[in-house]
């Protein structure tokens, strides 16, 4: 079976017989190009970072050519050989972050499901990894919870060092940065899942339309709608927030801002798109526009920014915006 063969899209594949055998031998070369990549992400410099985030696509390809059921199987493989070639840390650690993230993926490319109900799944899944991952670090890292501890403080107290020399912390002491950190590590964990499955879905679309699969593209960024009825969380956020300072409830209160500073994670994405869609609609060059995003998080730390993001659903300032724009187009010269 040839590369093109293998690689070349197909209708779904009648059980039995023949089609079975060449499922198996495209699982085994796919399982194959998964092992590869996984050795190039945990030890090829450079590269690592790419083929990270392209290691969901042979089990997302198999699934999208051969059904989950032998996705599954594939996946397993790859788990198995991971762990006997590379040990069994490393292969728990990237199945359960990127395991899990493929199988999803080329289930949703296969049923033909929307863009973004496959990029949101994809950041709920990874969220869900990224816990385990936090939750069970002596089985899947190999080290105990008082070291991966030890191992966060080490970590926050390098980035506030940095932080410090860049003069972008002041009035903050060291102590209360960790402890700020590693309350709000939940909402860090959710802005790293938005990346991870973003990046994925990214690269892994572009590639397999560059074999002839009809993938579901993302939207421009200009273009990024939200939801209005998100902002009830926001709200909730706020409430709870508000609630848990008059109770004075640790618990709720980590609750509450976590919930926050996802929600502003959030709103943040969504602001900027507003901002790239009003500054392509007036034609800004893009060096303009980078001096204007870098102005705002200088000057305003990113808050504008949100504050675009929390109304524009409720005002749609692009529709206005291009009303005006019509509007003095058509005004004679």
């Amino acid at each position: 079976m040839g590369e093109e063969e293998l690689l070349k899209p197909q209708g779904p594949n009648p059980g039995g017989g023949r089609g079975d055998v060449r499922a198996l031998a495209e699982g085994a070369m796919l399982t194959a190009v998964t092992l590869i990549l996984a050795v190039i992400s945990l030890y090829v410099p450079v590269l690592n970072m790419v083929a990270q985030f392209l290691f969901p696509a042979p089990l997302a390809l198999l699934v999208l050519r051969r059904g989950f059921k032998y996705g599954c199987l594939g996946a397993v493989s790859v788990f198995l050989l991971s762990a006997m070639l590379l040990g069994l840390p490393q292969a728990v650690y990237l199945f359960i972050v990127y395991g899990f993230l493929g199988l999803f993926f080329g289930w949703c490319f296969r049923a033909h499901k929307k863009a973004i109900f496959t990029l949101l799944g994809g950041v709920l899944i990874s969220c869900v990894s990224m816990l385990l991952l936090l939750l069970f670090p002596a089985y899947i890292l190999g080290i105990s919870p008082e070291s991966f501890r030890e191992m966060l403080v080490s970590t926050s107290r390098d980035f506030f060092l940095i932080a410090e020399q860049q003069g972008v912390l002041s009035g903050v002491s060291a102590e209360d940065y960790v402890e700020i950190t590693l309350k709000l590590l939940p909402s860090a964990m959710f802005f790293l899942a938005m990346m991870l499955s973003f990046a994925c879905y990214a690269l892994m679309g572009r590639l397999l339309r560059r074999l002839g699969y009809d993938i579901p593209k993302l939207p421009p960024f200009r273009e990024w709608r939200l939801d209005w009825r998100l902002l009830w969380l926001f709200i909730v956020a706020l409430l709870a927030s508000s609630l848990s300072a008059r109770l004075q409830h640790d618990l709720l209160a980590q609750i509450a801002n976590n919930m926050l500073a996802a929600m502003q994670i959030i709103f943040l994405v969504y602001g900027l798109a507003v901002f790239i869609g009003a500054f392509w609609r007036f034609k800004v060059s893009a060096f303009i526009q980078v001096l204007a995003i870098l102005f705002m998080f200088q000057f305003f730390s990113g808050q504008l920014i949100i504050f675009i993001g929390v109304f524009d659903p409720l005002f749609d300032f692009r529709s206005r915006l291009e009303k005006y724009a019509k509007k003095r187009e058509q005004k004679p010269k």
